[in-house]
């Protein structure tokens, strides 16, 4: 009873995710998750009309308010949580809109309001400086207040080894999201035990999380022996990553599925197209005329 599955890093029709914030509600009760953070980028709407659908329907499920700040010009993406405001990034600046912040504003202004701060897929690329981090280090965002790391994102935790190392030495929460967009299986989600499991607050969940005596699960579906860069993954082509993977994989009985079904369409075309070629145009015009 006092343990929870969860997931803190998804996506909405309210940014770049396929389905809306209460098909997203089902499919996490569907398989068996019980909180999540919905954490669209650069706003804040996902998490209320999915909150409102879980009020409305009076479902088992929480609903954490959560926003994915996006900076693509400096590449680098965190999630806050806990502050129920929209802040984008300097690039993303228009009058009369949102607050825009930089990476380490952004970070001193959750903390200073009580809210919580994750780095999401932190890129461990080499750097001008001849050391690992883009565009910030390890370092600088750790002494900027962050309170943790990804370690897990959409299933992928091996590029992480070296980030969740650092939030041991450090005394940062290794975190983990699915970051999933699109309809499929959950890959990633949180195993967790809260000491007071009638306390589900944001704050409660962090300061066990702080704890780092969670699991950060990753499922892995299938070998992936095909990658895209990350930047193309990044502008949505990580679908054509996954079904490449999962053509690299399939076994014998999916082979002759696909061979089936593949037969059976080119033949119902075949049928239609011979049909269509015996059509006598002249004497459909002279019905219509």
């Amino acid at each position: 009873d006092d343990e929870f599955l969860i997931d803190l890093h998804v996506h909405t029709v309210f940014s770049d995710g396929w389905l809306t914030p209460e098909e997203r509600v089902l499919w996490y009760i569907d398989q068996g998750i019980s909180i999540a953070a919905f954490s669209d980028h650069d706003n804040i709407r996902g998490a209320h009309v999915a909150r409102e659908f879980v009020n409305d329907y009076n479902l088992d499920f929480l609903v954490l308010t959560a926003e994915e700040w996006t900076d693509h010009e400096n590449d680098i993406h965190m999630n806050y949580y806990g502050i129920d405001e929209e802040i984008v990034p300097l690039e993303s600046y228009t009058p009369g809109g949102p607050m825009a912040m930089n990476a380490s504003d952004l970070i001193n202004y959750t903390k200073s309001n009580g809210g919580y701060i994750t780095v999401n897929h932190y890129n461990y690329d080499p750097n001008p400086n001849g050391e690992n981090g883009v565009p910030y280090s390890l370092e600088q965002l750790r002494d900027w207040g962050v309170d943790g790391f990804e370690i897990v994102n959409g299933g992928s935790w091996r590029k992480y080894i070296p980030i969740r190392q650092f939030c041991l030495d450090n005394n940062l929460t290794c975190m983990g999201g699915s970051d999933i967009h699109t309809n499929e299986d959950l890959n990633t989600f949180i195993r967790m035990r809260l000491v007071d499991p009638t306390n589900k607050s944001t704050d409660n969940i962090f300061r066990t999380l702080r704890n780092n005596t969670h699991e950060v699960v990753a499922i892995e579906f299938f070998p992936s022996v095909f990658n895209l860069d990350d930047d193309l993954n990044d502008i949505g082509f990580y679908v054509f990553d996954e079904f490449i993977n999962y053509m690299l994989n399939i076994d014998m009985f999916q082979v002759i599925s696909w061979i089936a079904w593949s037969s059976g369409t080119y033949l119902l075309f075949s049928l239609i197209y011979w049909r269509l070629k015996k059509i006598n145009i002249t004497l459909i015009r002279k019905k219509f005329t």
